[in-house]
């Protein structure tokens, strides 16, 4: 047996311990497949949101994973106990770095970057072909189509750069999302959901991106609670305790489960006793999704899908007038404290023309 090898094959990019808080036995989950409309009533969790070796076979990843969710565990389960969140400083900064490696981790992150990664092969290939470079001018267009790269831990650059990113955010307000209401919040194959009212009619803004003006992320822990991260210089909170919003209203959980659900890739999670019917009408409405098309590109940029419907989240009013059309300033899109960051790239990755 190969001692690098790791043992344990299936590496889950939405933890256990978050899939079982919106189970009714710990054991199995609800799961909804978008693209063929599949119900499995009782999902066992432990073959769910994971793939084989996602985070390479020697392990190290894994258990560092491991290690993040013994300690991201323990604050859910308290934050869930008290309906509070975490007065301990180190705590609640911990819960930052949750965020941004929970959305970095996921397999569509690393599928979108091995694919990005694919593009700039065969483009550059292409470049060389069309140039008469040597080494590349024997190539045709059908074998550089064939052309095809893997690698060990496509996620691994953008797992190193959330675990940078997680300081430049703390200026986003946190805020506990407490559910009342008998319907409970579901859980996607990307269980952070970011969403910008701000950008959300620049026709030249691709995605929304945690350095953006406007940015709101939301990750459901339970099915009772959520939290959420605000720009509250765009935003302002429609509540006495600014740390803490109540929803009794079945339409505002919907409209945020309806948010969960068209930003899923592929797999919507949920507790047992929610029906298909309801996730079907979660997805009743068509994603409107901007995205970067790498295949035009040379250079590439790693992005994450964004929503552009019109979702309605009751709990937070503009302050601001959003932004409309293109050809706004740099300091209109960022935030004022991270546009040096994007042009530093030693902790974080650049984005040409894209979003952090």
């Amino acid at each position: 047996m190969d001692k690098n090898r790791n043992q344990k094959v299936y590496n889950h990019y939405v933890p256990q311990f978050l899939l079982k808080n919106f189970s009714e036995n710990d054991k199995s989950i609800s799961m909804y497949i978008k693209d063929t409309g599949h119900y499995v009533k009782n999902a066992p969790i432990r073959k769910v949101a994971g793939s084989d070796y996602l985070y390479g076979e020697n392990g190290k990843i894994e258990d560092i994973f491991c290690e993040v969710e013994g300690f991201a565990a323990g604050i859910i389960k308290k934050i869930c106990s008290n309906e509070q969140l975490p007065k301990n400083k180190q705590d609640r900064e911990f819960l930052y770095l949750f965020f941004t490696l929970s959305e970095a981790r996921t397999k569509e992150f690393a599928d979108n970057f091995t694919q990005v990664f694919n593009d700039f092969v065969k483009n550059t290939a292409r470049f060389g072909m069309y140039s008469g470079l040597p080494g590349f001018a024997e190539f045709t267009d059908a074998e550089i189509e064939e052309l095809k790269v893997t690698m060990e831990i496509p996620s691994l650059y953008s797992i190193k750069a959330a675990a940078n990113m997680s300081d430049a955010i703390t200026d986003l307000h946190m805020l506990l999302i407490v559910n009342r209401t008998k319907t409970p919040f579901i859980i996607t194959d990307t269980p952070v959901t970011k969403y910008n009212y701000y950008l959300l009619n620049c026709k030249n803004i691709m995605g929304y991106g945690w350095y953006q003006n406007g940015i709101i992320a939301l990750m459901p822990i339970s099915n009772s609670y959520a939290i959420a991260l605000v720009d509250t210089c765009i935003y302002r909170i429609r509540s006495f305790n600014k740390k803490k919003v109540v929803i009794n209203d079945d339409d505002a959980i919907f409209q945020i489960n309806k948010l969960f659900a068209l930003q899923a890739k592929q797999f919507i999670y949920a507790n047992q006793g929610i029906p298909a019917e309801y996730i079907e009408k979660l997805l009743n409405e068509k994603e409107e999704l901007r995205a970067l098309n790498t295949n035009k590109l040379l250079l590439t940029s790693l992005s994450v899908r964004s929503i552009k419907n019109h979702i309605q989240l009751p709990f937070l009013k503009m302050k601001v007038k959003p932004l409309y059309g293109q050809a706004h300033s740099s300091s209109d899109y960022y935030r004022k404290h991270t546009i040096p960051l994007l042009n530093c790239d030693n902790k974080t990755w650049i984005y040409k023309g894209e979003d952090k």
